[in-house]
C-alpha cells in the first residue's frame, strides 16, 4: 500500500450564457509499487496533471452551442531508471463540438479533437525500447437527447486515426471509434445508467491499446442529502505495437502468450468503483470512494536485462481515495 495525494479544480465562468469559460484541473502524485520484488526504484511514483480551458458560445437562441478548447497533460515518474523516464510525455489537445438542439431535449452532435504526444525524456536511439512520439485524431457524430419521460440517450459513431511517424514497424490505428450509453431514472433522485464503447489511446505499454468495453452504474440521493454511486464495467484491451525483442527492446529476449508473435497482448479489465458523498452545509463537501481494477492476461515477458527473469502480466489494485470539497 501506498499513499497519494492529489487536487481537483472545476470552475465555470457565466454558466449558461451566451459565452461561458470553464476550467479544470487535475493533480495528483500517486504512488504506485511496480510488484513485491522490485526495489523502490523501480515504483511507479508518478505525478499526473490533466488541465483543461473550454470556451463555450451559443449564438441566437442558445439552439446551437459551439465549444473549442485545449487540454494539457502531464505525465512524470519520480524515478531515474531508464524504464521509467523514458515514459515520460506531454500531451496537447485541441477539441471542439458543435451542438444543434433541434428539440428542446434532444440535439445532435459533432465533435473532433487532435492531440500530440511528445515523450520528454527518452532515449532517441532504437533498440532500448523507447517510446514515440504520436499524433491522434479522433472525429464523431450522434445524437444526445431525452427519450420519452424517464430516458436519456447518447450515441456516437466516428473514426480514430493514430499516427506513429517515427516507427518504422508501426502500426498505426485507423479504425471505428464510438460510445452508446441509456440511462434510466426511476425517481428524481435515481438513475441507472447501461454504456458501451470502443476508443484508443496511447499506450506506455507498446504503440497504443484499444478497449472494447461495457458498463452498468447507478447512482442514488438520500433524503438527508448524501448521494451514492456504484459502477461496474468490463473491457477486452489490446495492446498493440510491442517492442520487437532484442531489435527493439535489448532488455527482452522474448514474449509468450496469446497474440505474442503479432506483438500483440489482449487482457480483460474488471473495475468496480463506489464513491459516498455528504454535503456538509451550503459550501462543504466530504466524499470517501473506492475503486477495484482486475487486469488478467495470459501474457509472459522474458527479460535478459539487468538481469534474467520472467514476467508475469496481470495484476490486482485497490484505491481508497477520501476528497474533502469547496464551493464557492
Amino acid at each position: 500500500s501506498r499513499f497519494s495525494i492529489g487536487g481537483v479544480i472545476r470552475l465555470a465562468f457565466l454558466p449558461g450564457r451566451r459565452f461561458s469559460i470553464l476550467f479544470d484541473e487535475d493533480i495528483f502524485r500517486l504512488a504506485d509499487p511496480a510488484n513485491l520484488d522490485a526495489g523502490a526504484e523501480f515504483n511507479f511514483n508518478r505525478i499526473d496533471h490533466r488541465g483543461r480551458l473550454s470556451f463555450i458560445g451559443r449564438p441566437g437562441g442558445g439552439r446551437l452551442s459551439l465549444l473549442v478548447g485545449f487540454r494539457n497533460e502531464l505525465l512524470w515518474f519520480e524515478g531515474d531508471e531508464l524504464t521509467l523516464t523514458r515514459n515520460n510525455r506531454m500531451v496537447n489537445w485541441l477539441f471542439h463540438e458543435t451542438k444543434w438542439r433541434f428539440f428542446p431535449k434532444s440535439a445532435l452532435v459533432f465533435n473532433y479533437s487532435f492531440d500530440h504526444t511528445y515523450y520528454i525524456s527518452c532515449c532517441a536511439e532504437t533498440g532500448r525500447g523507447r517510446n514515440d512520439d504520436n499524433y491522434a485524431h479522433r472525429i464523431q457524430g450522434g445524437y444526445r437527447g431525452q427519450f420519452r419521460e424517464k430516458f436519456t440517450i447518447s450515441a456516437l459513431a466516428g473514426w480514430g486515426y493514430g499516427y506513429y511517424r517515427d516507427d518504422s514497424d508501426g502500426p498505426d490505428f485507423n479504425s471505428f471509434i464510438g460510445d452508446v450509453s441509456f440511462t434510466y431514472y426511476p425517481t428524481l433522485r435515481s438513475y441507472v445508467t447501461v454504456s458501451g464503447y470502443r476508443a484508443f489511446a496511447d499506450s506506455l505499454l507498446g504503440n497504443y491499446f484499444v478497449d472494447n468495453g461495457a458498463r452498468l452504474g447507478g447512482g442514488h440521493e438520500f433524503r438527508w442529502r448524501m448521494i451514492a454511486r456504484l459502477g461496474f464495467g468490463v473491457a477486452g484491451r489490446t495492446y498493440h505495437g510491442l517492442p520487437r525483442p532484442g531489435s527493439g527492446d535489448a532488455a527482452i529476449d522474448s514474449y509468450e502468450g496469446r497474440n505474442a508473435p503479432a506483438l500483440q497482448r489482449k487482457d480483460t479489465l474488471v473495475m468496480v468503483d463506489a464513491k459516498l458523498e455528504q454535503p456538509l452545509g451550503r459550501i462543504w463537501a466530504l466524499a470517501l470512494g473506492y475503486n477495484l481494477l482486475i487486469d488478467a492476461a495470459d501474457f509472459r515477458t522474458q527479460f535478459v536485462q539487468p538481469m534474467p527473469f520472467l514476467d508475469h502480466a496481470g495484476f490486482v489494485k485497490h484505491w481508497v481515495m477520501l476528497f474533502g470539497a469547496v464551493r464557492i
